[in-house]
């Protein structure tokens, strides 16, 4: 039993001796049981929490509004209107308008113009101050233009046409403004009953036959010219007839200095002259110029001397007596006496208002619907002798 104690005992210091080799040995900590001295408290020191300046949102400088400084609009200066006077001009007596004095002294011309559609062209029309229209023979009509300013150097003027015969009624005319006529043959009247203006025959005359010349390019009789130039010259020269206007004329109607709008007219934007089934002119206002642009044979009426349109700022319908002579040509007479009268229309800027007319004073002479004579717009006119037969076929539009 002994011996079993003692080994017993041999077995627990192996087995202390064991533990102890192995690594297990406590340390101090196990022996000695620490003090528990406390752990200094670190006092923290806060980080300091940086708060951020902030920094200002800067204010939007407005932009300062540039007020540009207004330019002003230069005053225009205005044109100052020349002394026509003082530059050797006059008014026309037959259009109103400034002309050189020399001209507006001399006698106007009035030439008989061939008007159907076979004899176009038409050359230097559009020159002329005054222009009549009467019904023909046929149905057709036939044109008297007065011209009164050209010079040697105006080539224009040098072929006026084509040239044709006159009538009787156109001679009557003829003297409303103191005229020389200039025709080509058929100026038929008794001198009797109706004593001859001063006329140019280029058939039959015995002056200034030089100055008609025929254009053999085209057919007779539509091909006959007149140089107006060369005839004034002439005559100038052989001193046939007074060239210089009477100082005392009276013409059939005088013109305003400043433009004036009709008064109580009616619209008149087209214009038809309805002479017969051939002859239908008509006039259209063209807002632009103010003025009337004429149309015949179904297209604008066109002067090719200078591609120029035919147009006029005044318009005159007269209405008159006229019968058909019985003859192999069915001339047309019109009556323009002494005694004669009738109504019309004064037709500009688009408008038309009546008119009465006579030749009481042995001129024809033009009235408004007061009785007043009448006075006109400056610029172009354009007289239809209409028959009075047929008021009707004046068409305003």
């Amino acid at each position: 039993m002994k011996h079993n104690r003692i080994f017993a005992v041999l077995l627990l210091i192996l087995f202390v001796l064991a533990g102890v080799s192995c690594g297990n040995k406590p340390t101090e900590e196990h022996i000695f049981p620490p003090t528990n001295t406390p752990s200094p408290t670190s006092t923290s020191t806060p980080t300091p929490v940086i708060t951020p300046t902030l920094k200002p949102t800067p204010t939007n400088t407005p932009t300062p509004t540039i007020t540009p400084t207004e330019t002003p609009t230069p005053t225009e200066t205005p044109t100052p209107t020349p002394d026509y006077e003082a530059l050797g001009y006059t008014r026309s007596r037959l259009t109103g308008l400034w002309i050189p004095k020399d001209s507006a002294d001399q006698r106007p011309y009035a030439v008989m113009i061939n008007n159907i559609h076979y004899a176009y062209p038409q050359c230097s029309i559009s020159r002329a101050s005054v222009v009549y229209e009467c019904m023909e023979e046929y149905g057709i009509t036939r044109l008297m233009c007065l011209y009164e300013t050209f010079n040697s150097s105006d080539k224009i003027c040098t072929r006026i046409g084509s040239i044709r015969s006159s009538r009787p009624y156109f001679a009557e005319l003829s003297k409303d403004f103191d005229t020389i006529l200039v025709h080509f043959g058929g100026l038929d009247t008794n001198p009797a009953t109706r004593p001859l203006p001063d006329n140019i025959d280029g058939i039959n005359g015995k002056i200034g036959l030089g100055c008609f010349y025929r254009d053999n390019t085209l057919s007779s009789p539509h091909n006959v010219f007149l140089d107006l130039s060369s005839l004034s010259y002439v005559l100038k020269n052989t001193k046939t007839y007074r060239t210089a206007l009477k100082t005392n004329a009276v013409f059939p109607f005088t013109y305003r200095e400043e433009e004036e709008e009709l008064k109580n007219g009616k619209k008149a934007g087209k214009v038809t002259l309805k002479y017969s089934s051939y002859a239908q002119p008509y006039f259209v206002f063209n807002e632009e110029t103010g003025t009337y642009d004429r149309y015949q044979f179904g297209s604008q009426h066109i002067d090719v001397a200078n591609n120029e349109p035919f147009t006029f700022k005044n318009i005159i319908v007269m209405f008159a007596n006229q019968t058909v002579q019985k003859t192999s040509n069915d001339y047309q007479q019109i009556d323009l006496g002494t005694k004669s009268a009738g109504s019309g229309y004064y037709i500009c800027n688009g408008l038309y208002v009546p008119i009465t007319w006579d030749r009481n004073k042995g001129t024809t002479r033009f009235y408004d619907a007061s009785g007043k004579e009448l006075v006109l717009n400056p610029g172009k006119t354009f007289i239809s002798v209409f028959p009075n037969r047929n008021t009707k076929g004046v068409v305003f539009e």
